[in-house]
């Protein structure tokens, strides 16, 4: 009986601790940030996706033999990808994140 108490209660514990509470989207998308986001912001992130993952390749054996290509790889590919791909179109404010 003791241990279905306390399975429950982790149960509980975890699902309290996964739910994510919903903010409202306070963003402004005027047609000018959209539009720059489009034209300009997304095809440079994408630049430095191609880049980045050009770069990590040339340096994943350095990367490897000092155990840090996890990180390596988020640095050069996985943050500017998620600016390219993850983003809304328009949401500039959190161009400095990551």
């Amino acid at each position: 009986m003791k241990a279905g108490s306390v399975s429950l209660l982790l149960a509980a514990l975890l699902l309290v601790t996964s739910v994510r509470p919903a903010f409202a989207d306070n963003i402004d998308y005027s047609p000018a940030a959209v539009g720059a986001d489009a034209l300009v912001v997304r095809p440079l992130c994408f630049v430095v996706t191609v880049l980045g993952t050009g770069l990590f390749i040339v340096t994943l054996p350095i990367a490897v033999i000092s155990r840090s290509a996890g990180k390596s790889a988020h640095a050069l590919i996985g943050v500017p990808a998620h600016q390219t791909f993850g983003r809304k179109l328009g949401d500039l404010s959190g161009m400095d994140q990551d």
